[in-house]
Formats: structure tokens, sequence, C-alpha cells
């Protein structure tokens, strides 16, 4: 799985938390198409005891979607009735009266964001210095139009960063 999937998973056991990992369903699709069961299954296998580990050691449970049915659709939701578990978030927000920087998840997404930042400044600290190092001024050129719009982005980011953490 790619890093920013990995962090969407991350990011979203975040949100839940243990409590209500119980309500989550990882669903997989597209059984119909399946054409070698044991490597589908060694997929799903894969998929359980590592990228979805975390959710699984909370209480989630992986649930196939099978012949694109309406049926196997209301299957799964049924199996979800009844729990009331509040997400973490939830718990955070309201029941502990955090704001949103305080909680489990926005301490996550303000570590990104400081990374990001950390990241974006040291682009353009180095299209500077490549800027500097140029004999060509159509290179100079486009370095410091490509330096300005990470500028612009770094103020962009910089502007949620704030809105986090007030």
């Amino acid at each position: 799985m790619s890093g920013s999937v990995c962090k969407n998973l991350d990011m979203f056991s975040r949100l839940c938390g243990d409590k209500a990992a119980k309500r989550v369903r990882l669903v997989t699709t597209m059984w119909d198409k399946v054409k070698d069961e044991k490597l589908a299954e060694n997929r799903v296998s894969q998929l359980e005891t590592n990228f979805w580990k975390p959710l699984i050691d909370a209480g989630a449970c992986h649930k196939k979607f099978e012949g694109n049915s309406s049926k196997c659709a209301w299957e799964i939701i049924q199996d979800l009735m009844g729990s009331g578990e509040a997400l973490l978030l939830q718990e955070e927000l309201v029941d502990a009266e955090r704001n949103l920087n305080e909680t489990t998840a926005g301490k996550a997404l303000y570590m990104q964001f400081q990374k990001l930042l950390h990241k974006q400044k040291e682009t353009i600290k180095q299209l500077q210095e490549e800027a500097k190092a140029q004999r060509d001024p159509e290179l100079v050129r486009q370095l410091e139009a490509e330096k300005r719009c990470l500028e612009a982005e770094l103020r962009k980011t910089s502007i949620i960063n704030q809105s986090i953490n007030q």
C-alpha cells in the first residue's frame, strides 16, 4: 500500500479509537472477478496481518462484498446494527471538551502539517540555492516561479495549521 493509504488508515484509526473500532468493517470488493481464490485469500491475509492489524486488533473485522448484491450489502450493514459506541474524536471533543488540536487525531494531523511545512521550507531553500548557482536565465526564471508556487502553498499550509491550533 502507498504511504498516503497507510497515513489515511492511521488517521482513521485515531478518529475512531479502540472502543468504536468494533463498528468498523473493512470491506473488500470484486470477489466475483477473482480468478485465483487462494491468491485473493492470501492478499486479504496480508491486509489483515499488516495494514489492517491495528484496527482488527481493536475489534474491526473484514467482510467480503460478494456478488455485488444488495443482499450482501444489507448483511454487512445489519452486522453493525445496535452498536452505539462513540468515536474517540466525539468523546474528546464533546465529553472531554477538548479543542480539535488537543485530540488524538488533531495532534496527529498537527504533526503531519509540521512535517509538510518543514519539507516545503527545505524545498524552497534548495530552489533558492539552485537558482543562484544557475547561469541560464530561463532556468533561473523557472526555478523562481516554482519557488513562488511553493511559497504560496507554504502560506496555505500555515493558515490551515493555525486554524487547527485555535
